[in-house]
């Protein structure tokens, strides 16, 4: 297990309002410059960046455009402290509670690179990366007790970013036996949205397993 070389950091301190959804981009390209750029981290010192109101990283030959990522924008509610859904920071990645837990203990585990695929990582950085994906789904897992947990890696839209979903999964939590996303619309429907006291409960259970895997 790689230990020591996790960053901790503490909850969002932030209250939680049910109607927080996906932040919407300023249209002042300064703004948008400062905090796009806070969620990209050069992977290494050849890699070229071009900041801007268009902001694109070159990346193995493929163009990864940063415009109006919604990833991005969490990461950077994280870094300003406004982002309450968020449990704490590792090395390649952040691990937030889902907005919606129609799925209960619904989390997170988003990547601090601005990456679409995980043949774009440096191999080491994607070996860590897959490595503490399975550590913040042990803690999922011991958190909330589900009889299985689902894996996605998904992404379309403004939603490239690698970001993985971890469902604990229970018999009977869908009307048929299959995908969360059979769900639809209901999957996220803001009557799941946790109360701030639920949303408390379920940072402080994920944060507790977390603790005890040593990161």
């Amino acid at each position: 297990m790689l230990q020591n070389r996790v960053v901790k950091t503490k909850s969002s301190s932030v209250s939680f309002e049910n109607t927080l959804v996906h932040s919407v981009p300023s249209k002042n390209s300064t703004a948008l410059d400062a905090r796009y750029s806070q969620c990209y981290t050069p992977i290494n010192l050849e890699q070229k960046l071009w900041r801007g109101s268009t902001e694109k990283s070159r990346f193995l030959g493929e163009e990864l455009n940063m415009d109006n990522c919604l990833i991005c924008e969490r990461i950077a509610l994280i870094k300003e402290n406004r982002n309450p859904y968020f449990v704490r920071e590792l090395n390649t990645g952040y691990v937030v509670i889902g907005d919606q837990q129609r799925i209960k203990g619904y989390s997170l585990f988003l990547c601090k690179q601005h990456a679409y695929e995980l043949h774009q990582l440096e191999p080491h950085y994607r070996d860590e990366f897959l490595h503490e994906m399975a550590i913040v789904a042990e803690a999922v897992y011991n958190a909330f007790q589900p009889d299985k947990l689902n894996y996605s890696l998904l992404g379309i839209g403004h939603g490239l970013h690698m970001h993985w979903h971890i469902h604990p999964r229970r018999n009977g939590d869908t009307p048929v036996p299959g995908p969360v996303y059979q769900l639809g619309r209901e999957l996220t429907d803001k009557k799941y949205n946790p109360t701030n006291e639920e949303l408390k409960i379920l940072k402080n259970k994920l944060n507790k397993e977390l603790d005890k895997l040593g990161v």
